[in-house]
């Protein structure tokens, strides 16, 4: 099943940004730290971000954070 995607796209000059977004409209509560996830929504996610999903929490690390720029 699929319930949450994680994009990754190289900004010129400034390294990696990550993004979640929810795949399909219809799925049980997802939260990126602590704040829900709706639908249609996308989320920048920031190095040790929190991802919550109904059977498992998952911590976000990012490989090289000196290599994202969060802008």
């Amino acid at each position: 099943r699929e319930h949450l995607m994680i994009e990754v796209k190289s900004v010129p000059g400034h390294g990696y940004v990550y993004y979640a977004r929810l795949c399909k409209e219809k799925v049980n509560r997802t939260l990126i730290n602590n704040k829900p996830l709706d639908y249609g929504e996308c989320v920048v996610l920031e190095n040790r971000a929190v991802i919550t999903l109904p059977d498992a929490t998952i911590c976000f690390e990012i490989p090289d954070p000196e290599s994202t720029e969060l802008n």
